[in-house]
């Protein structure tokens, strides 16, 4: 910019000069003159120019070289905060999962812990299911031996024959001996007053807990006998075969009939009161049936130390223990209506013979003849 500067006051300075001078106007050498400083002035001005836009373009794209490289930084900057900021939140994710996962982990090792220990499980579970267990197999082999009971121990059991006479005198023997009681020694019936007189006359002997070999279950035996009585005498082939003999048969096919559904009804109450001879399957002893029935309904709702060691644990069951209990005195309360149910089966049994045995009587005496009228 100097030099335009000089250059153009150096032109000034010439045309004064030829101005001051005053050549003509149509000189050739002050044309000359004219058009050389113009060109000269031109020459500079372009340069100049030239000059100016090449530094302003050198500037400009250092400018945007600068510019850019900046961005270039500030964007990476940028992308390694964030990338930063992604880590620190996974990270972040990573601990919060873990500290889940780990709180989840903890609460299923006290729920397993609570719900799989002692706290858990009800009480004494292994226990009550033993129990459980023995109460099924009792139950099955008291129905299983039933029907050879009736046969066995009753002495006019049904489709047996044996001689009256016989039965009569065992009967009287086993009472006078065991059973006798004081007015029946005192009238000289028997010799001297039993050690459980009167016991085969009582129908409590029948609902007392017993083994199957004590005097409560010799008591029981008689005291079912004296109540169906003396047996049917024995038949010989050939009395058995004539038309009275058949008779006789038919007849006491009838009578074994009809006493049945008693029968089986004492058998069952004297089975459910006295131990099985034969135990369970594993051939172990056990008590009377209804007599662990009865320890099962005292545990949760009576007495003793049974039911105060249950109502102990219970305070510190779980949910989970507690639901066990409830579906223990549940399934306790569906077996006593089973066996409620098998009562009442016993009961309509007994009612169906009572109806079966007054239509006998009404039908012999419809076929007896009426007083006053003749035989046909």
């Amino acid at each position: 910019m100097n030099r335009k500067t000089l250059l153009l006051i150096t032109l000034l300075s010439s045309t004064s000069v030829v101005a001051y001078v005053c050549p003509p106007a149509n000189s050739p050498t002050l044309i000359a003159d004219f058009e050389k400083g113009f060109t000269q002035l031109k020459t500079a001005f372009t340069t100049g120019l030239n000059t100016l836009d090449s530094s302003v373009s050198t500037a400009l794209q250092i400018e945007k070289e600068t510019i850019l490289g900046a961005i270039a930084v500030q964007t990476q900057q940028e992308a390694a905060n964030a990338a930063n900021i992604a880590h620190g939140d996974m990270e972040i994710a990573k601990v919060t999962a873990n500290a889940i996962g780990a709180v989840k982990q903890s609460e299923r090792i006290k729920d397993t812990a609570l719900n799989f220990s002692s706290a858990g499980q009800g009480y004494n579970p292994c226990l009550v299911l033993n129990e459980r267990r023995t109460i099924t197999e009792t139950d099955e082999m008291d129905k299983k031996i039933r029907a050879n009971m009736v046969f066995k121990n009753i002495t006019a059991g049904t489709g047996k024959f044996e001689s009256p006479v016989d039965a009569q005198a065992n009967a009287l023997e086993i009472h006078h001996q065991r059973f006798c009681t004081a007015d029946q020694a005192a009238a000289g019936l028997c010799l001297s007053v039993g050690d459980m007189q009167g016991a085969n006359l009582q129908a409590s002997t029948l609902f007392e807990y017993s083994s199957s070999k004590d005097d409560f279950a010799l008591a029981k035996n008689s005291f079912i006998n004296n109540m169906v009585g003396l047996p049917d005498a024995p038949l010989s082939k050939e009395a058995a075969n004539t038309p009275r003999g058949q008779e006789y048969i038919r007849k006491k096919l009838e009578k074994d009939a009809l006493i049945s559904p008693a029968l089986n009804s004492l058998m069952a109450i004297q089975s459910e009161y006295t131990s099985n001879p034969e135990g369970i399957e594993s051939g172990a002893k056990v008590k009377p049936i209804r007599e662990q029935y009865r320890e099962q309904v005292s545990r949760y709702l009576g007495h003793g130390s049974e039911y105060q060691n249950w109502n102990k644990t219970l305070v510190g069951q779980t949910e989970r223990g507690v639901v066990i209990e409830v579906l223990k005195e549940g399934a306790l309360e569906l077996a006593l209506m089973g066996k409620k149910h098998e009562q009442n089966e016993r009961i309509e049994s007994m009612l169906a013979a009572l109806v079966a045995n007054e239509n006998n009587k009404v039908n012999g005496l419809n076929k007896k003849p009426l007083a006053g009228t003749s035989k046909d």
